[in-house]
């Protein structure tokens, strides 16, 4: 007797197929039309189906007030798997998540998207290229400068992206230090960030939005001239020329926020690690000194270059007051190197701190040089280019800068304004970073408060290596780097 309703029920399914099937259909039709236009629902992010609980974050937690890094909703081993970048038929996107108020919380997610729907959003006018027609010929793109001038040029990018809500396609690599690896060999982590949900001001503040916003025409016009003038483009001329973006309006300095986070992400400067390496857990409590060397000591000699003397090092080393300081550089040409290895502090330098451990180490491989000074918990820096990067590192609690331009000299006779600086900051907008673009407001635009920025100031100009275009690297500017003693840290924030 039991067969019988099993084969009535088979015959029920069977009458009925005709009109289930038209339903799945009408069903299928209906979620493809809510989606055509490229929604959320349509990018798989990258991520396992594992429990929230026991999900393994990309960085440990930070509070949403931090500005420096993204709170990424995806897994560690996922964040770190670079495999995309073996494939020409998707982009891999960090997608920030704007709440009904419109401001971001610091939270992000990671997606995949497929290369024919970011042809179609570029087609749109939603996207752009940074580099027009380099997705598949990356090895042309002619970068100005090297890793971190190309990473400044990745932030001008994602400023202009993040002003007109748009998405912005990156090269899955940079100009990275030759004698580390090939370019190729250290991908990014995302080559795509989007921000179509984010917030834009309408009508869009100062300038006319359809104008500010049709990078597209712009860059496609500079690289039909030349493709070396692009790199050029997102270096110089972002703030100055093609986006003259106001510093003093609140937007920018939110979209400048954010796109610091995004650069962190791109290039895997994140909590508690660099680049997918984990930090070690001594740097918690260290300071690390970089010192520049290279080719501004022998051969090529830009003005704009000259260094910190000694007295910057010493004085930064005793205001941080950490038991353990590195020091780091990647040859001797620099004087200060020598000095430093031999270098004992004073009572006065060393804070009464008896226990401070030095350690000078030259010549490391540029990787692990990078993971010391991203990791410490104190970062002492000269005149470089990862001098505005470094300031905005997720794992530092204080950063010494050892050059400013100031827009005004201060004096050694005005000593109540240099006592001031000592104990509140020099005030925004008299000062920029080196390594920016006269007239552009810095990288530095909100420098978190999670971080507690310093400066070394040589009252009256009197250090010759900063002064105008002097830098000439001259036996008597290299012992001014030795035995100058004048200058001052200040605070920034």
């Amino acid at each position: 007797a039991l067969p019988v309703p099993r084969i009535e029920a088979m015959g029920w399914v069977s009458r009925r197929l005709p009109t289930l099937a038209i339903a799945v259909i009408l069903s299928l039709w209906s979620f493809l039309l809510r989606n055509r236009d490229g929604h959320r629902t349509q990018m798989a992010p990258i991520r396992t189906k594992t429990d929230d609980a026991t999900r393994k974050r990309a960085a440990p937690a930070r509070s949403v007030d931090d500005p420096r890094a993204f709170i990424l909703d995806v897994e560690e081993d996922e964040y770190c798997n670079v495999s995309y970048v073996n494939r020409t038929d998707v982009h891999r996107c960090l997608i920030p998540a704007y709440p009904a108020d419109g401001m971001t919380q610091g939270v992000a997610s990671i997606v995949t998207v497929p290369r024919t729907e970011a042809l179609r959003l570029l087609w749109r006018g939603s996207a752009f290229e940074m580099f027009p027609k380099s997705f598949l010929k990356e090895g042309r793109i002619a970068w100005e400068g090297r890793t971190f001038n190309n990473l400044k040029q990745v932030y001008s990018a994602i400023v202009a992206a993040r002003s007109c809500g748009m998405m912005v396609l990156l090269p899955r690599t940079v100009r990275y230090e030759s004698h580390v690896t090939s370019v190729g060999k250290s991908p990014s982590f995302v080559d795509c960030i989007d921000f179509r949900a984010a917030p834009v001001p309408d009508p869009f503040p100062v300038y006319k939005r359809e104008e500010f916003c049709n990078i597209s025409s712009v860059l496609g016009e500079i690289h039909s001239q030349s493709i070396d003038d692009v790199a050029k483009y997102w270096h110089y001329g972002r703030d100055s020329r093609f986006f003259p973006l106001p510093p003093d309006e609140s937007f920018f300095v939110t979209a400048r926020v954010e796109a610091k986070r995004a650069v962190m992400t791109y290039w895997g400067i994140r909590p508690g690690s660099y680049r997918c390496q984990p930090c070690l857990r001594s740097l918690s409590k260290t300071a690390v000194a970089y010192i520049r060397g290279g080719d501004i000591f022998k051969g090529y000699i830009p003005w704009f270059k000259g260094q910190p003397p000694l007295d910057f090092y010493a004085k930064a080393i005793g205001h941080a007051n950490e038991n353990d300081t590195v020091v780091l550089s990647s040859d001797y040409l620099n004087p200060v190197v020598e000095a430093l290895k031999s270098y004992s502090p004073t009572i006065e330098e060393s804070g009464n701190n008896n226990s401070a451990h030095f350690e000078t180490r030259v010549g490391d491989p540029f990787d692990g040089v990078l993971r010391f000074i991203f990791c410490a918990s104190v970062i002492i820096i000269g005149n470089t280019s990862m001098g505005p990067i470094a300031m905005f590192a997720p794992n530092a609690d204080s950063v010494y800068m050892g050059r400013l331009t100031l827009k005004h000299v201060i004096h050694h006779d005005d000593a109540q304004k240099l006592d001031a600086y000592i104990t509140k900051p020099l005030p925004q907008g008299s000062w920029e970073v080196m390594n920016e673009s006269a007239g552009m407001s810095s990288l530095l635009a909100a420098v978190s408060s999670k971080v507690k920025a310093f400066a070394y100031v040589p009252p009256d100009d009197d250090y010759t290596p900063y002064r105008g275009h002097e830098w000439n690297n001259t036996p008597q500017q290299r012992k001014e780097m030795i035995s100058y003693k004048g200058g001052l840290i200040v605070k920034l924030n």
